[in-house]
């Protein structure tokens, strides 16, 4: 009798363990990460801004980097065509290193030609990251009302970016 109680308290275990993993990435898909619309940064000449000040008019693509980062590098590159195909059509990039040296930042984003703007990280600015749980690369899709309709983290590629931009249309033109 003990031996088919410990079978099924193993499958009952394994049970409750899957609809706990149904339940999490359930609460991810459908709340994802938020970023405040007040979150502010700083320029590369230290002085703050909004989040707020850099909506585009169909959305904003806000991506979170590091130059030691060697995937952040890559995404830069992969980046730039989608940023110059989306720009005109009123997509607004913005790039946020999460590095403490502004110099570095400026040396970096020079010699990778960065086209949109880059800000540096405030310490509230990652405390928001933090909470969220993000890493780097991490790319946020707002909506020019600010609603998070996409969120790419680590190493991503065009077909994906191009999928997040096409859902930033489809709600502008819903």
């Amino acid at each position: 009798m003990m031996g088919s109680w410990g079978k099924f308290s193993g499958v009952v275990v394994a049970a409750i363990v899957a609809m706990a993993a149904i339940v999490c990435v359930s609460i991810y898909l459908f709340s994802p990460p938020t970023i405040p619309d007040k979150l502010l940064f700083h320029d590369l000449r230290g002085k703050n801004v909004a989040l707020r000040d850099h909506k585009g008019k169909i959305g904003t693509v806000v991506i979170f980097t590091a130059t030691w980062c060697s995937y952040c590098k890559e995404e830069i590159k992969m980046a730039k065509p989608i940023y110059e195909d989306n720009a005109p059509r009123g997509i607004q990039f913005l790039m946020v290193f999460q590095d403490y040296d502004v110099g570095d930042i400026r040396r970096y984003a020079k010699a990778n030609s960065i086209p949109w703007p880059v800000v540096q990280k405030t310490d509230y600015s990652m405390k928001v990251f933090r909470r969220e749980g993000l890493g780097v690369p991490s790319a946020f899709f707002l909506t020019s009302d600010g609603r998070v309709v996409a969120n790419l983290t680590g190493k991503n590629s065009t077909r994906h970016y191009r999928e997040a931009i096409d859902l930033l249309f489809e709600e502008h033109f819903k």
